[in-house]
């Protein structure tokens, strides 16, 4: 997968389909850091991802009301965090969100951009909306 250049998908099927290449390439260890509006995509991506590490897909919700989703999979166990409800770095660190960063295996935060700092060996995804099923899809590794 070329992550130099921006990836445009048609459908949540083939937003899926990028986020399961993107699991082929992984280590298990991973930040994923995932940006965008609400509706963009961004728990349609962690499906993919979940596919793509042969986890079940179905088991995948959007973690807004309970901060954290875990996911075993065959090769790695995916912590799904969404940090939309938390606005400091004091609510990311009473609710653990920090010290869990450090400690999962493979982690995905769902609006990242509210992280302090950008952990080590992260990815940012961003997803932009283009129309009601049209999404330019741009992975980059963290500076």
């Amino acid at each position: 997968m070329d992550l130099r250049q921006p990836l445009y998908t048609r459908s949540p099927e083939e937003t899926e389909q990028v986020a399961a290449a993107l699991a082929a390439t992984l280590t298990g260890t991973e930040r994923i850091l995932l940006v965008g509006d609400l509706g963009s995509g961004k728990t349609t991506f962690v499906r993919g991802l979940v596919r793509g590490l042969g986890g079940d897909p179905r088991q995948v919700a959007s973690p807004t009301f309970v901060l954290v989703h875990i996911y075993v999979t065959p090769r790695t166990t995916v912590y799904h965090m969404d940090l939309y409800r938390l606005d400091t770095a004091a609510d990311l660190e009473s609710a653990g969100v920090l010290e869990l960063l450090e400690e999962a295996d493979l982690a995905v935060i769902e609006w990242a951009e509210r992280l302090p700092v950008v952990p080590v060996n992260s990815l940012w995804v961003e997803l932009h909306i283009l129309g009601d099923t049209e999404r330019r899809i741009r992975i980059r590794k963290a500076e």
